[in-house]
């Protein structure tokens, strides 16, 4: 057997943070499959009970959490995968944590899991679900995956969940175009506005930075999956056309340019950068596959963008000319630079309408 495949829908993905060339993934067969890049080889299955649609791996790597079609949680101990007859590859627990043996499972989501994430510190656990709701639970050894807030406010299925890098607030996007964020502790929203909070990870197809991914003529539900590199210099989407498109970041420029590969005969349900930001995955859907890519750099001369007169502009016209993406505020430096515009067009429209009175029969303006 050179290799053995998933035999079922592959929905997600999850890299390790501890190592790159370990990656997890979630196949609707009923397992979390971890795997060697670099051997292109399948290290372990481990059985989630049920149809898996999510997954994720915490930042420092001792746990491993699986979303179910059911609605459960399963939160995986790396350390106990050993006695599961796990493979020597796998990273080592860190030696802040305890090793707990077993696996422990939450059932409070009524439908499918449709995102998981673990908080910078790993001390936390967001998971979201088809029917609009995230729940945060306490990861840490001895918790016993006890449920920590509940989140409400979307109005349809939950695509993605990112953290702030103090672990404190959670930003999370739904296939309604809404973008919402919340306390992680009490579950309250958040309307402060946080255009410039430093988030840990970019996992949204929507807001600014991102706005220049959607191409022409295109609706809320044809790019399933968005990743940002950890050097922040690149960003990754997967289509429902079967293609990878890699984009610098930020990416707002409108029809930003894409270098697109192919190689998926399905929707491409997800894509994942690797810690090292030298390769990437991405998984099939239906076609029951994963693709491994790497990243090759090549430095080009930074050409003019047609049609503009400099890039502050072009993002200011990207923004009035997808209103959908306005829940998404610009950093300061560009509001400042829209409310200058704006004043700018006032003075001329009054101009304008002072020079468009209407004339007397004396010739004398009314």
């Amino acid at each position: 057997v050179l290799v053995r495949g998933h035999g079922a829908a592959v929905p997600d993905a999850a890299f390790c943070p501890q190592q790159p060339n370990l990656y997890v993934t979630a196949t609707e067969a009923g397992w979390l499959g971890v795997w060697d890049a670099d051997r292109c080889c399948r290290l372990h299955a481990l059985p989630a009970g049920g149809p898996a649609t999510a997954v994720a791996i915490s930042p420092d790597g001792s746990f491993i959490a699986g979303g179910l079609k059911s609605g459960k949680v399963c939160l995986f101990n790396v350390y106990g995968l050993s006695k599961l007859g796990g493979h020597k590859g796998l990273p080592p627990p860190s030696t802040h944590r305890a090793p707990a043996p077993g696996v422990a499972v939450q059932s409070s989501h009524r439908t499918a899991i449709t995102a998981l994430q673990f908080s910078p510190d790993s001390n936390f656990l967001a998971s979201a679900s088809h029917d609009g709701v995230m729940e945060v639970y306490d990861a840490r050894i001895g918790a016993g995956m006890r449920r920590l807030s509940q989140c409400l406010g979307h109005s349809s299925t939950i695509m993605s969940i990112d953290w702030s890098l103090d672990s404190t607030v959670i930003r999370s996007t739904c296939a309604g175009r809404e973008i919402l964020t919340f306390d992680a502790h009490s579950g309250a929203q958040v309307t402060a506005a946080l255009r410039d909070e430093p988030w840990a990870a970019w996992t949204s197809t929507l807001g600014f930075p991102v706005m220049g991914i959607w191409p022409e003529g295109s609706d809320s539900s044809d790019i399933n999956s968005c990743c940002r590199a950890s050097d922040h210099k690149h960003v990754v989407t997967a289509d429902d056309t079967g293609n990878v498109k890699l984009f610098n970041y930020p990416c707002v420029a409108k029809s930003a340019p894409a270098n697109i590969a192919t190689g998926h005969c399905s929707h491409v349900a997800c894509v994942r950068f690797s810690p090292d930001s030298q390769r990437l995955v991405s998984a099939g859907g239906y076609d029951q596959c994963v693709l491994q890519w790497r990243l090759d750099v090549v430095s080009q001369t930074p050409k003019r963008l047609h049609g503009h007169r400099h890039f502050e502009e072009a993002r200011i016209w990207d923004l009035a000319d997808r209103p959908e993406l306005m829940a998404a505020l610009p950093p300061s430096s560009v509001s400042k630079a829209q409310d200058e515009i704006e004043t700018s067009n006032r003075r001329l429209q009054k101009e304008m309408a002072r020079l468009h009175r209407p004339v007397s029969a004396r010739g004398r303006q009314c």
